[in-house]
């Protein structure tokens, strides 16, 4: 699935004025000035106001979105026009500027990743036992079974984390099917792509909504069979 998606629309594009006049703006630190967070009313977040030099032609705004597993295309496509004076085509040719793309795991702990999987090309891993709230793992001395791996880095990373650990860090509820399990287990395998990383397939929103279900989210990551018990396919 896809939990994640920013999409790039260029300063050129015309605001729709209501919309912005009624959304708040906070200040922000990092390439933007600004962020509009209108996650109640449009399921996104606007940065912009680049703090560094940028051509003419590249100033654009980044639209985020979080948990996109749960929106379908329309819902994405009419809060992007919510914003910006946009036809759905025009919608449709935004580049897409990240892509983080997921699977979770029941029953499979992050220890068995870590003795069991690699990455193609990504011979660097890290292995974590704590997770922050924005579900980064912080590299620390290892006192005990972990909680995340990652394999390689910007712009095209793997990372693997106890999705029950971070739901807790961020103090949101489990999903249903945990409620009859005290200590449930689920892994979860995430896809961070961005920029130049993006496949090909996927760089428009078009192309996204078009080929999203069929491409292989993870092409290069390999599960041996040196494990005395192999999850099967269906697992």
């Amino acid at each position: 699935m896809i939990d994640g998606l920013e999409v790039r629309v260029p300063s050129t594009i015309p605001r729709q004025s209501l919309f912005w006049n009624q959304s708040p703006t906070h200040p922000v630190s990092g390439p933007y000035r600004f962020v509009l967070d209108a996650r109640k009313a449009s399921l996104m977040r606007i940065y912009f106001g680049n703090t560094v030099p940028i051509p003419p032609g590249k100033k654009h705004y980044k639209v985020e979105f979080g948990a996109t597993n749960l929106f379908t295309a329309q819902d994405i496509i009419t809060s992007i026009r919510s914003a910006f004076q946009l036809t759905i085509q025009d919608a449709l040719n935004l580049t897409v500027a990240r892509i983080d793309l997921t699977a979770d795991v029941r029953d499979v702990p992050v220890e068995w990743f870590k003795q069991h999987c690699r990455v193609k090309r990504k011979h660097k891993s890290k292995t974590y036992d704590s997770i922050q709230p924005e579900y980064e793992p912080v590299e620390t001395e290892t006192t005990g079974g972990v909680t995340g791996l990652k394999f390689g880095k910007r712009p095209d990373f793997y990372r693997i984390y106890n999705r029950v650990a971070e739901k807790h860090s961020r103090r949101q509820a489990l999903l249903s099917w945990t409620s009859s399990n005290p200590n449930p287990v689920l892994t979860r395998v995430e896809r961070q792509c961005s920029g130049p990383s993006v496949p090909p397939q996927l760089r428009t929103l078009g192309l996204l909504f078009e080929n999203g279900h069929i491409i292989d989210p993870f092409p290069n990551f390999i599960c041996s069979s040196r494990a005395p018990i192999m999850p099967d396919t269906e697992q």
